[in-house]
């Protein structure tokens, strides 16, 4: 029965127990040592908690002042340091960045797609002079391209055998 008497201390606060359950285990704490200590120290924590409540009586408005006060620092202006402001362009930074990594990708792709696509030309400017020489490859070899033929004529180190058309 040692256990019940612990238990029902346990699950409820003594205040609220009935006549009949204290006067159980006021005649079973007699008998059990150990249960006289768990019924005598649930005594003194609610001897401590009606205590402790009658000293403690919040002012009137209490609640209203402390919820005034709260809206009050919530509204006063915080000092702009640093963790402030990368709170504030955090979203920004984070956006940029995406939009950066979506241009290179992008730019990426679509120069690969376009080297691809494009015949194979190279246009350079000679280191003599300022002319635009334009080589010229991946053509049929049954006739001479308008590119292959200003080459000819303006690039003297190369000579019409020396090209891919005829």
């Amino acid at each position: 029965m040692r256990d019940h008497i612990i238990n029902l201390l346990e699950e409820r606060p003594l205040a609220t127990l009935s006549a009949a359950e204290l006067d159980i285990i006021k005649a079973h704490a007699a008998e059990c040592c150990t249960c006289l200590q768990a019924y005598e120290a649930a005594k003194a924590s609610l001897r401590l908690l009606q205590e402790r409540k009658s000293v403690i009586e919040p002012p009137p408005f209490f609640q209203t002042r402390v919820m005034a006060a709260i809206r009050e620092q919530n509204l006063a202006a915080q000092p702009l340091g640093l963790l402030n402001l990368w709170q504030a362009v955090r979203p920004l930074v984070a956006s940029l960045g995406a939009f950066v990594a979506l241009l290179l990708a992008l730019t990426f792709l679509t120069d690969s797609s376009q080297r691809q696509a494009e015949p194979s030309e190279l246009a350079f400017m000679n280191d003599d002079s300022s002319e635009w020489s334009v080589a010229v490859q991946d053509y049929p070899d049954d006739e001479m391209s308008y590119s292959q033929a200003l080459k000819v004529l303006y690039d003297p180190g190369i000579s019409a055998g020396d090209t891919d058309g005829k």
